[in-house]
């Protein structure tokens, strides 16, 4: 008997009964899942079958917990493990199972290059589209970004943020940058400087400054670039949005709706020309139309409270955000209703990064880690329905820092859909590559 066929045996109340064993466990620890004892004696007291004998049973169940146990904690949690039901397709009445559609495996050839003690914070980092393998790294008090070729770490090039006119005063103070933004159709990246202005470099050739963006007696804070209206949007320390015709460096619209600072904005294909998310310390969360045929937002409800790591789930046209200070809440909104679709519980602290991954026509998923270094991945193709299963937990066995925040660059390594989650926290420490089948 194949370990997966042992999961056919748990049906009905048997399967109920082997909750109710999860959730008891769960409840008497604080969360903990069951250790491999308790699985298999849970399974065996549950499976009433006269076809196998107990010991294959046994080996059978110790097989399946290994292959479910991702993270390799020697604990299984109710997550998990209907997680892994749900994704064999165990639930069905179909005894012919595929084998496991994912997997995860740290790389032992990675070089942590970032946990020196005089490395500095690493602020964002940023996939650049049709560089294959670079990334973009923007450093805490640097007045450069820096570009890494993804699989090695090798230092390509930098960009410097000296400007001409402060080039030439030597009393000029030094500019760092804040957040960037990249613009790949006009081969650019923006910038928020440390003087709160909004500049604009070439990311090819000899990476010059193009220019800088008018501020309007404005203090810059987050940027989003939406490529169906082809415009640059700004959000201000004031609750102001603003709009940007990048090639002429012109300010073309002011968006008022916020009454604090705009903390996230996220681009969005809602609509032919797209549309900008602006969420704010003011909690308000809007909807704008990005090519300004209106500038009256229309506000998504569900939304009054802090938020962070606002993401698109573009096949599903739905916006996921984490709740800070949620307990590692994330909830999901429909944009059509403007209502909230989804929640997500599982993550026992704040949620520090979410990216959304699609590796063939019909599947996404969703990859979330929090403060804990606790990686989740969901499986988000059926958001519509509201069923989300959490399908896989890692957690990078080197690292045990507390992450105040992370960052998730997600791209394809060759065409069996292989990819590669590089996470970074706020102290610089890297996290190991996390390769899987997802």
């Amino acid at each position: 008997m194949a370990a997966l066929e042992v999961l056919m045996l748990l049906e009905g109340k048997a399967l109920e009964r082997v909750y109710d064993d999860f959730k008891r466990k769960a409840d008497s620890t604080g969360g903990d899942g069951l250790t491999l004892d308790e699985f298999v004696g849970t399974c065996l007291k549950n499976i009433d079958s006269t076809s196998v004998s107990r010991v294959e049973l046994v080996d059978q169940l110790t097989e399946l917990f290994a292959e479910i146990d991702v993270n390799g904690d020697a604990q299984l949690e109710w997550s998990e493990f209907l997680g892994f039901c749900a994704d064999a397709g165990s639930m069905s009445a179909v005894r012919s199972i595929p084998p496991k559609p994912f997997r995860f495996e740290f790389n032992p050839d990675y070089t942590d290059r970032c946990s020196r003690p005089d490395c500095k914070v690493i602020r964002r980092l940023v996939k650049v589209p049709g560089k294959n393998g670079c990334v973009f790294a923007l450093e805490d008090d640097s007045d450069e970004i820096r570009m890494y070729d993804q699989a090695c770490g090798k230092h390509l090039g930098s960009i410097s943020l000296a400007r001409d006119d402060t080039k030439r005063r030597s009393d000029a103070p030094k500019l760092t940058c804040l957040d960037m933004v990249l613009i790949p159709e006009h081969n650019l990246v923006a910038v928020v400087l440390s003087d709160f202005g909004v500049g604009l470099w070439f990311t090819a050739g000899t990476f010059v400054c193009h220019g800088m963006l008018p501020r309007r007696g404005q203090a810059a804070h987050s940027l989003a670039w939406n490529a169906d209206s082809n415009r640059l949007f700004v959000g201000c320390k004031s609750g102001k949005v603003f709009a940007y015709d990048v090639e002429a460096r012109k300010l073309v619209a002011e968006l008022r709706g916020h009454t604090d600072v705009v903390s996230e904005l996220l681009s969005v294909a809602e609509g032919s020309e797209g549309a900008i998310i602006s969420h704010g310390l003011d909690k308000r969360t809007l909807l704008w139309d990005a090519t300004l045929n209106s500038n009256r937002p229309t506000p998504i409800l569900g939304t009054r409270q802090l938020l962070r790591c606002l993401t698109w789930l573009p096949r599903n046209e739905r916006m996921v955000a984490a709740t800070l200070g949620g307990g590692g809440e994330i909830i999901g909104w429909d944009l059509a209703v403007t209502g909230t679709a989804f929640h997500l519980v599982g993550h026992r602290g704040d949620v520090v990064a979410m990216a959304a991954l699609q590796n063939d026509s019909r599947m996404e998923r969703l990859i979330s880690v929090d403060v804990g270094c606790n990686f989740r991945v969901w499986e988000v193709s059926d958001a519509a329905t509201g069923e989300i299963p959490c399908i896989a937990v890692f957690s990078p066995p080197t690292l045990s820092v507390q992450l105040p925040s992370c960052l998730l660059v997600l791209s394809f390594r060759d065409q069996n859909g292989n990819a590669a989650a590089h996470g970074e926290n706020a102290k610089g420490s890297a996290a190991r590559d996390a390769t899987g089948m997802i």
